[in-house]
């Protein structure tokens, strides 16, 4: 067994659930990937089957998991809807992971997760202001404001998957027409092409020159300029950091997006801020729920 004190870190994605060691020097190691559909359906044995491998090999000082749901940071339980992992919606389920594994557990919010990662080490290094939107098989966002991580009073804020970015179009599901992540997704993406009846996977969309998907991909850099556009006229931050599975893919978007922002920007504010892409990324984003309870720790003690 190793002798190094760790963190066991867990990334719930839309499509693939990472667990894995980050140890005292912020490596991350043995990082294991099963199915989110595979957890959900097993449920709560299955996942702590998974866990106490971990514990098995190392002195585990606790685990942080990074959930698609509202997290109340400070009473630690989810506030929403986990479609995911609706286990995890269960009051019992916390206490039942900590009693087994012998250690904390702390929740948070898959984006809100990767926020404070890449602020403690990647692109809102040092800043006081910054926005991270995830553009993966979902969409989330988080906010750093004033040198701080924040979250709303209910446990969530800045929602912007659910922005209307138009009057028009048809509903989907519980969201409003034109919704951002109807648009800025995966799942958004194989909709918008499965309605047109346009038969490609999202990275040949993302590959195309020319043919009938390229209207799409000219609407979801559309969209996008949109809504960066309407962060910059909300809160001027000083960075936005895009992240997910569609930025694998940004040589091919990202510079027409960045020209578009500016139609939805005033002029005293166009060219700022900076977007980049985010630097925790394929193993890396298990650095985000670290870096969560890390920073936790400090906010407690204080």
């Amino acid at each position: 067994m190793s002798e190094d004190i760790s963190l066991i870190s867990v990334d719930i994605g839309g499509a693939t659930c990472k667990l894995g060691r980050v140890d005292s020097a912020g490596e991350v190691t043995d990082v294991e990937r099963v199915k989110t559909d595979e957890v959900r359906q097993q449920g709560v044995e299955y996942f702590l089957e998974l866990l106490k491998k971990y514990d098995d090999k190392y002195p585990v000082k606790g685990v942080t998991i990074g959930l698609p749901a509202t997290v109340d940071w400070e009473g630690n339980y989810v506030r929403s809807e986990c479609p995911d992992l609706p286990w995890m919606e269960e009051p019992t389920t916390l206490g039942r992971l900590q009693d087994q594994l012998g250690c904390p557990v702390r929740l948070v919010n898959d984006v809100e997760a990767l926020l404070v990662g890449e602020w403690r080490q990647g692109e809102l290094s040092g800043l006081n202001s910054g926005v991270v939107l995830t553009l993966g098989e979902n969409m989330g966002s988080a906010l750093l404001w004033n040198g701080r991580p924040q979250q709303g009073r209910r446990g969530s804020i800045m929602e912007l998957e659910h922005i209307s970015l138009n009057t028009g179009g048809e509903i989907v599901g519980q969201l409003p027409p034109g919704a951002a992540c109807n648009w800025l997704s995966g799942k958004g993406l194989r909709y918008q092409l499965k309605s047109r009846g346009i038969d490609l996977t999202v990275p040949q969309l993302f590959a195309l020159e020319g043919g009938p998907g390229l209207e799409v991909r000219r609407e979801f850099e559309l969209k996008l300029a949109h809504l960066l556009g309407t962060v910059v006229m909300m809160l001027d931050p000083e960075k936005i950091v895009l992240t997910g599975g569609l930025t694998g893919s940004y040589k091919s978007w990202l510079k027409p997006v960045e020209e578009k922002m500016n139609q939805f920007i005033l002029k005293q504010f166009q060219g700022l801020p900076i977007v980049s892409i985010g630097q925790l990324c394929g193993d890396e984003v298990l650095l985000g729920p670290a870096a969560f309870w890390d920073w936790m720790e400090v906010e407690n003690s204080g």
